[in-house]
């Protein structure tokens, strides 16, 4: 044998120790790679039924958002009565105000002008006296 021959045959011995010790990682890989491809068509089949209710959840939160869209304009919109309300029910209250002043200077006119006219019935009275006193003296 010449030596190129041993070298190639050193070199085929070589690549066979080295495929051989090869095979298990090989082997390794194609395990993991199953386990992984089934790890994948679980989650697919599992995720299908999610994006379908998931779907129907974002449908249902449209019609929400746009149901309290509508409840937020028509607040918008009772708040303005409300503030024409309040503001009528102030002025309201200013009237009664003036007009319990007025009543007020009323009665205390009143009150007044029955002093002053019991004032008077007394000094009638009084004065009425007086004449009929003097009458029966003369």
């Amino acid at each position: 044998m010449t030596p190129m021959e041993i070298a190639v045959i050193f070199a085929v011995v070589c690549f066979c120790i080295f495929l051989v010790a090869l095979l298990p990682a090989i082997l390794s890989l194609k395990k993991t790679l199953e386990s992984l491809k089934q790890l994948l068509d679980t989650t697919n089949d599992e995720l299908k039924p999610m994006m379908g209710e998931l779907s129907s959840v974002i449908v249902e939160l449209k019609g929400v958002v746009g149901d309290v869209k509508v409840v937020c304009q028509e607040v918008s919109e009772n708040s303005e009565n409300v503030k024409h309300l309040m503001q009528a029910i102030g002025e309201t209250g200013t009237s009664i105000s003036t007009i319990n002043k007025s009543f007020r200077g009323v009665t205390e006119a009143v009150a007044s002008t029955a002093a002053w006219l019991k004032g008077i019935k007394v000094a009638g009275s009084f004065f009425k006296e007086k004449v009929v006193e003097k009458s029966k003296e003369s």
